[in-house]
């Protein structure tokens, strides 16, 4: 009796766990770059969670400072907490001429921020970035041997440690120009989820009403 009590305890906990990660990746399904999280289950009592890195949909602004990446690769940029990795592409030019992504991070190339004239400027699949003939730069794309190794960090930023799992430049992609990658969430498999949840929490709810009941009928017989 016990061990089944402590049992639906402990799915009760995990159901709640699940549901929080349900949540989020919902609340950032229009979140531009945005990787869901999913829930894995190694046996009954352990849980774990793991990034889905698979590819979200390619939307197409006209935006010439809107990036994608097609293929595997994360672009880099300069943050307070060191160089973050993140797929979010919505770029712009700031007052100094640099590029930057929305959170007014510089994005950086093999070579370190990137300036440019005017937001008017070609994009090639590698990644140069041109003006008329001129190359005024090169995006940094770059790839991880265990990229299931990234930590999240806030909703579209991903940090590395590169000592475990050094980076390396991606050859294995392509930039669109004029184009963002939108969240990889898929709503309705989501709000599915989310429901089987709530199902699941209920039945570990009952289960533990059911046992504190059978506890109280053998206190009350033993007293």
């Amino acid at each position: 009796m016990r061990i089944g009590f402590y049992e639906a305890a402990l799915g009760s906990m995990q159901q709640l766990i699940r549901e929080e990660v349900n949540a989020n990746n919902l609340a950032n399904a229009g979140t531009i770059g945005f990787k869901r999280t999913r829930i894995t289950f190694t046996d009954y009592l352990a849980m774990g969670s793991k990034i889905d890195l698979k590819d979200g949909p390619i939307h197409k602004t006209g935006s010439p400072l809107d990036l994608a990446i097609v293929g595997k690769g994360f672009f880099a940029v300069e943050t307070p907490e060191g160089t973050l990795y993140t797929r979010a592409g919505n770029f712009s030019v700031n007052n100094e001429g640099t590029l930057v992504n929305r959170d007014g991070y510089p994005v950086l190339s093999s070579g370190g921020s990137i300036t440019l004239p005017h937001q008017n400027v070609s994009v090639q699949e590698d990644g140069k970035i041109i003006d008329g003939k001129r190359v005024l730069g090169e995006l940094q794309v770059v790839y991880f041997e265990k990229p299931e190794q990234l930590v999240p960090v806030g909703s579209t930023y991903f940090k590395n440690d590169p000592g475990d799992n050094p980076e390396q430049p991606a050859t294995d992609f392509q930039i669109l120009q004029g184009s963002i990658e939108e969240s990889n969430v898929n709503i309705v498999s989501e709000i599915v989820q989310l429901i089987d949840t709530l199902r699941t929490f209920e039945a570990q709810q009952k289960s533990l009403k059911y046992f504190d009941q059978m506890n109280g009928n053998v206190i009350e017989k033993t007293v």
